[in-house]
């Protein structure tokens, strides 16, 4: 299962969750002041659906959590091959600068490989317009 991308899918089943939460609480609530003899029964179906929001609201922080984390890797390693591009060329033109900032893992790896061999920035401007077709 994928991590909801777009505000409205993370907040669906949260809502959905929370109105769950609710409704069992108001039932808990009803049978209790109704002085229902079952009113225990309703306090745990309540309290394992607490239980399950938690985990479930746990796992999701966790997943976002390792989502940021894998950002922020991709992002150090971009600005990690502008600086060394920068130390070994020079003020760099701002396509590659543009290109090196948005650019996913796997490109940032060629990128850096070509960074090794090449011998100049036209080598490597010339696999950046090779890469990108």
């Amino acid at each position: 299962m994928g991590i909801p991308s777009t505000p409205s899918e993370r907040r669906g089943p949260f809502v959905d969750n929370l109105a769950a939460l609710a409704a069992l609480a108001e039932r808990y609530l009803q049978a209790v002041e109704s002085g229902d003899r079952f009113a225990h029964a309703r306090g745990l179906e309540l309290a394992e659906a607490v239980l399950k929001a938690s985990e479930a609201g746990e796992r999701v922080a966790g997943e976002g959590a390792e989502r940021l984390f894998e950002q922020g890797r991709v992002q150090g390693r971009r600005e990690m091959l502008l600086l060394l591009l920068e130390l070994r060329f020079g003020k760099l033109p701002n396509e590659l600068a543009e290109r090196v900032a948005t650019a996913a893992s796997e490109q940032i790896d060629a990128w850096a490989e070509g960074l090794v061999a090449s011998g100049s920035l036209e080598e490597i401007l010339a696999e950046l317009e090779r890469g990108s077709k």
